[in-house]
């Protein structure tokens, strides 16, 4: 199976889960360490699809930490278990999953350099993919305030609008994996016709006239022809002593 076809049915296998993760999830109200084990695997399949079907290859340093972003980002759930009143969260929901940590990641990673450059930015697409699977909860959740602080209100897109992007996304996949199968299977086939070509090349210089330059510098530069010059010579000049 060649590497196209290979990501293509992967990313396929990908989509499939994901709806059976939410097929299990949208079934009962689970208890909240079984709702995690099951949605973060989700929010990272739903985050590398994404990054497959969008992500140019000059990018894919951001990759990994995007992977991460996707999931890290619900480490701030922590807060509503904790003992005491905890106001940083809007309906069921830390105020930290909203565009204003997107920005701020983003923001500092435009502002950085190297490697901590590559890790701001890919952690603030990471964030931003979590966000698009937590606006459409399989089992009606609250939904995101995006835009916290400046309002509290929380959104909520239907489900079949995330499934809708996650088949676009498929799609995005199985178009950019074929082309790249069209264009290796096209330089494999120009290779050994250039190849080919190459070898059909005719010399620069004609092989017979290269012989016969070969042949007449070998006999001007035999030695019989130089011993003959040397003689003719030595007897031109006995003649002109004698005429003197």
């Amino acid at each position: 199976m060649s590497r196209p076809l290979m990501i293509t049915t992967l990313a396929m296998t990908v989509v499939v889960a994901i709806g059976a993760i939410d097929a299990v999830l949208a079934y009962r109200n689970w208890p909240v360490p079984v709702t995690a084990l099951l949605d973060e695997p989700a929010h990272l399949l739903t985050a590398a699809v994404l990054l497959v079907a969008v992500l140019p290859a000059r990018a894919l340093p951001i990759a990994p930490w995007a992977l991460a972003g996707a999931v890290l980002i619900d480490v701030d759930h922590v807060v509503l278990y904790l003992p005491g009143p905890v106001h940083a969260h809007v309906d069921g929901r830390p105020v930290t999953h909203s565009v204003a940590t997107v920005l701020i990641l983003g923001l500092a990673g435009t502002a950085a350099r190297g490697r901590w450059r590559t890790a701001l930015l890919g952690l603030a697409t990471g964030v931003s993919l979590h966000l698009a699977r937590d606006l459409a909860a399989p089992i009606g959740g609250p939904g995101v305030a995006l835009l916290w602080p400046a309002s509290t209100d929380a959104l909520v897109l239907p489900y079949p609008g995330y499934l809708a992007v996650l088949v676009t996304a498929l799609a995005v996949v199985a178009v950019r994996q074929s082309r790249r199968g069209r264009r290796a299977t096209s330089l494999q086939t120009a290779r050994p016709a250039t190849s080919r070509a190459h070898q059909r090349v005719p010399p620069s210089i004609p092989e017979s006239v290269a012989k016969r330059g070969t042949a007449g510098s070998s006999a001007r530069c035999a030695p019989g022809a130089t011993v003959d010059r040397e003689v003719r010579g030595h007897g031109e000049r006995r003649k002109r002593r004698r005429r003197r």
